[in-house]
């Protein structure tokens, strides 16, 4: 995985503007791209690089990964972080990891679900 590239994906997403999608999306502000960059950080180094990209409405950044026929989405906003696991097209698991405090998206409860998750993925079972 290239981190420094996926950071600097981050970065660009970071100064859009309002607007940025012609729907008029909100530009996306520094705590959800502090969490993404979080969320990248503490992956592993021999995973595929997700696709990153804004979300409509400016509210998140998605990391997308598609492997093994499986399909992973990690959905980033300030406060949590939403998944949804797909496997041969049919959607298997949908969830959201709340804490009731922004910072604590970044705790270590969060990063061993994160890694429940990327072992999905890169596990060849369903």
């Amino acid at each position: 995985m290239n981190r420094k590239l996926l950071f600097l994906t981050i970065d660009k997403i970071e100064k859009l503007e309002t607007n940025w999608d012609s729907y008029n999306s909100s530009s996306i502000s520094n705590i959800v791209c502090d969490n993404a960059r979080w969320c990248v950080s503490i992956l592993p180094d021999d995973l595929i690089s997700p696709h990153i990209c804004p979300c409509s409405g400016g509210e998140s950044i998605q990391l997308e990964w598609y492997l093994n026929g499986k399909e992973l989405e990690l959905e980033i906003r300030e406060d949590n972080i939403s998944y949804l696991k797909v496997f041969n097209c049919r959607r298997i698991e949908e969830s959201r990891m709340e804490e009731e405090e922004i910072k604590l998206v970044k705790d270590e409860n969060n990063e061993k679900e994160i890694n429940k998750l990327i072992n999905w993925l890169i596990n060849k079972e369903s």
